[in-house]
């Protein structure tokens, strides 16, 4: 998935205030390399791409005095294939292999049934740098945790990391801002709306999982706005959230192989019913998505 982190975990899985009341590698350095390299995805025909990702959030909440404690793991592996090659936009086709989903809270836990979207496929178009646009069927595919339906558009909403259009060496930087808008299709009623801000730096060469990488840091900042309505209420959950992302890119092979981050912000839960209700959060979120081989 990845432009993991702040970005991905849409991205990944926040929960609202609905659910109370309801392997080491070896790295080695390459000399350094004088020429500048050219960055920008390739994608192949004759490849299919599968990748593994692992998120967990640490969620803690404060009702009435009482500290609540969610924690949410969740894996999913997926395989891409290029279906149609345009100039500069790649239309990717996405099939889900595998995934799991498991929440633990003071509530009891919860584990959520994801036997739907395995073997499901939907398309997007991803261009050289990463930007992703124009998803076809991915809110049909769905899920239920609980009583609530879930898609997983918020899931793939952002899964490349934006890599510069200009060739980069060693010590060069770019930005991005990225705006991220789910709209709800399903019977959580939930919308959502995550503004990303990532400043990138190629850090080294090195080798990687056997490959020939650039290594990249990303900090991130983002403002992520949820508007729920479950059980006859209305929830608004605001968050600013910052992290730090490590981004490992094959730049022979032009291909994505690791991406991970640590990401943490605080916010407010805004529930409103027969009473207003403010519940002040925080939030702690790990990422990592890994090429398979």
């Amino acid at each position: 998935m990845f432009k993991l982190g702040i970005k991905a975990f849409s991205i990944l899985f926040i929960l609202s205030f609905i659910f109370l009341i309801g392997c080491a590698s070896q790295q080695k350095v390459i000399q350094p390399i004088s020429e500048k390299q050219d960055l920008r995805y390739n994608f192949t025909s004759d490849q299919t791409l599968r990748y593994k990702t692992n998120n967990t959030l640490t969620q803690t909440m404060e009702v009435r005095g009482n500290k609540v404690t969610t924690e949410v793991e969740k894996e999913m592996e997926y395989s891409i294939v290029l279906i149609k090659q345009d100039i500069d936009k790649s239309m990717l086709e996405f099939t889900i292999n595998f995934g799991s989903m498991n929440i633990s809270q003071p509530g009891g836990d919860m584990k959520a049934d994801l036997n739907n979207i395995i073997g499901k496929s939907f398309t997007m178009l991803v261009n050289e740098i990463g930007k992703e646009s124009d998803f076809t069927n991915i809110e049909n595919i769905t899920y239920f945790l609980g009583p609530s339906e879930q898609s997983i558009a918020q899931d793939f909403q952002s899964v490349f990391p934006d890599l510069p259009e200009m060739m980069v060496n060693v010590n060069d930087s770019w930005t991005a801002i990225d705006t991220i808008e789910v709209k709800s299709v399903t019977t959580a009623a939930n919308d959502l709306e995550i503004v990303t801000f990532s400043e990138y730096k190629l850090i080294a060469f090195e080798q990687f999982e056997g490959r020939n990488c650039v290594k990249i840091n990303c900090i991130t900042s983002a403002n992520l706005l949820i508007t729920s309505t479950a059980q006859g209420m209305d929830f608004v959950t605001k968050v600013e959230l910052k992290g730090m992302e490590t981004i490992y890119f094959d730049y022979e092979n032009r291909m994505l192989v690791k991406v991970s981050a640590e990401t943490s912000g605080n916010g407010s839960i805004t529930a409103m019913g027969e009473e207003k209700m403010i519940i002040p959060l925080e939030q702690k979120i790990t990422s990592e998505t890994v090429l398979v081989e």
